[in-house]
């Protein structure tokens, strides 16, 4: 994990990306946490690299289950669903590299890994398929649009047109327009344009921008079929009131992002 950690400190790797990687550590450090691993041995591997593909979806969340429980109950046969493979690639990942210290230690004088291969992730059969060109104009199209939300006077609505359409013309992150402020949307004089303050922004709470990586930090151009959209009025409107979500997020509850809490403010 000092590699991680080393990534996290040059910004390379988001913190809430490492800690997630720990939570895996941990897993199997509550599993493992009475076990000898030098008694650890291809049979055993074998048998908890075939454990790890029967756990449960959201057991933590759903279930209510601890690691340990989770992991019995992944022993048996059960009927509950079982976690996506780029989840137990991530169990898989965190007790390859635990394998690995062992046999660097010299605790293991073979490295087990090989009998504890991460699963195949079929992406062009994923179930996770791509929008259809229909759906996408469902989303983001401003001719259907116009008249139900553009024009409304609904603040929830108004948001809802937005936000879609800026990620569409801009590639920006959920996140990343979710947290912009009225100020966040800044005029160059220079070459007569405006930009979304990706750089240095402050977030409605007062806290900086939460960003992917240092080097995801910059300035996106407000595309002109925005401004053709009368996004500069909408923004004018919205500058009135400073220091405001530009549209109208709020954290709720412990949750620390606001593209999070678009439901639960009413917006989808």
């Amino acid at each position: 994990m000092e590699e991680e950690q080393a990534l996290v400190d040059s910004g390379r790797l988001k913190e809430s990306t490492f800690k997630g990687k720990i939570d895996y550590y941990k897993f199997w450090q509550e599993v493992l946490q009475d076990r000898n691993p030098y008694e650890l041995g291809r049979a055993e591997v074998r048998a908890i690299h075939k454990t790890v593909l029967n756990l449960p979806k959201s057991a933590r969340k759903v279930l209510k289950l601890s690691h340990s429980e989770a992991f019995d109950l992944a022993k048996t046969k059960h009927n509950y669903p079982k976690q996506a493979a780029n989840t137990q690639n991530n169990y898989i990942r965190a007790f390859k590299s635990i394998l690995d210290f062992c046999y660097q230690q010299g605790i293991h004088n073979q490295n087990l890994i090989e009998f504890f291969k991460s699963q195949y992730v079929d992406k062009e059969n994923s179930p996770r398929q791509p929008f259809t060109t229909q759906e996408v104009r469902k989303i983001i199209d401003p001719v259907n649009l116009n008249n139900e939300i553009h024009g409304s006077t609904s603040v929830q609505k108004q948001s809802r047109f937005w936000i879609p359409l800026i990620g569409a013309y801009s590639g920006m992150r959920l996140e990343e327009i979710a947290q912009l402020t009225p100020q966040d949307v800044v005029f160059d004089k220079e070459f007569g344009i405006l930009y979304f303050n990706l750089i240095d922004g402050i977030r409605p709470d007062g806290t900086p921008h939460q960003i992917k990586n240092k080097t995801s930090h910059r300035a996106v151009p407000v595309h002109s079929k925005l401004i053709d959209l009368g996004f500069r009025e909408f923004l004018e409107r919205k500058l009135m009131i400073p220091n405001q979500s530009l549209f109208d997020l709020q954290l709720v509850g412990s949750e620390t992002k606001y593209g999070k809490n678009m439901q639960q403010n009413g917006f989808l």
